[in-house]
């Protein structure tokens, strides 16, 4: 006999509602996705943006995804080792029923982390109550935007928005990739050090504060997965360039970090 949700959850087992969530796949454990808690990342497909040097390319391809069920097996498996659920993709924001996903994940008791591109502020703003922690990707300078994604200036605006509302959730941080830019056919150049602190500087002046935490990752080149093939012959992110961007950064972000 099929178990009402209250008996599901007195039992110790994880309601498994039926939603429309799309898993392309899912990490069972991870150590460093949330900060200081043992997680499950979901990464869903689709992405409104076409990086470059995006390691997702397999996520805007046709493929077969996971099922809700699967998934909320692996968490009850894991009851009381568990402790995060991270949403990523792609763009979980383009998923219809993220907010009623990440409630049912509330409601077990789990803390849940959204990752974003913050092109889509009012779904970001509508996931305040379910969503414990943001963390939000700033691809770059206002300028460097359209080389990077693609995106457009109404898409600017909205990114200005989200990183406003990203302020009011419990916990959030900004992070940039310092990715290589292609600024013209042929010619692909790292982001650089003065473009860097432009970030920090468009985060602080739109935010109106600098107390924000602002981390700085390594590009990373992956053969045969990123959306950008000549991207993947491409060196990574110096270590030196790093210390150098963080130094400039910290002038309007103190709380920058390299990580």
């Amino acid at each position: 006999m099929k178990k009402s949700p209250k008996e599901l959850k007195e039992s110790g087992n994880f309601y498994q509602p039926e939603l429309k969530m799309q898993i392309r796949n899912f990490l069972k454990e991870s150590f460093i996705n949330y900060p200081d808690k043992i997680s499950s990342v979901v990464f869903v497909p689709g992405c409104n943006l076409r990086c470059s040097a995006c390691h997702a390319r397999h996520l805007l391809e046709p493929g077969k995804n996971k099922t809700e069920e699967e998934f909320f097996k692996y968490l009850n498996s894991r009851k009381g080792w568990i402790e995060a659920v991270v949403l990523c993709g792609g763009e979980p924001n383009l998923q219809p029923d993220l907010a009623e996903f990440a409630r049912r994940l509330k409601s077990e008791g789990l803390l849940v982390k959204l990752d974003t591109n913050g092109i889509n502020p009012e779904v970001l703003s509508g996931l305040n109550s379910v969503v414990d922690y943001v963390a939000m990707d700033v691809k770059g300078t206002r300028e460097l935007y359209a080389q990077i994604t693609g995106v457009s200036k109404s898409d600017l605006n909205a990114i200005e928005k989200s990183m406003k509302i990203v302020q009011n959730f419990p916990a959030y941080e900004f992070r940039t990739t310092v990715v290589p830019v292609e600024r013209e056919p042929g010619k692909i150049e790292c982001m650089t050090v003065p473009e860097i602190a432009g970030i920090a500087r468009w985060i602080r002046e739109t935010t109106g504060n600098n107390f924000h935490r602002y981390y700085l990752q390594p590009f990373v080149p992956k053969k045969g997965g990123l959306i950008n093939h000549e991207f993947e012959e491409l060196p990574e992110t110096t270590p030196q360039l790093l210390k150098e961007a963080k130094l400039a950064a910290i002038t309007y972000l103190p709380n920058t970090l390299i990580r």
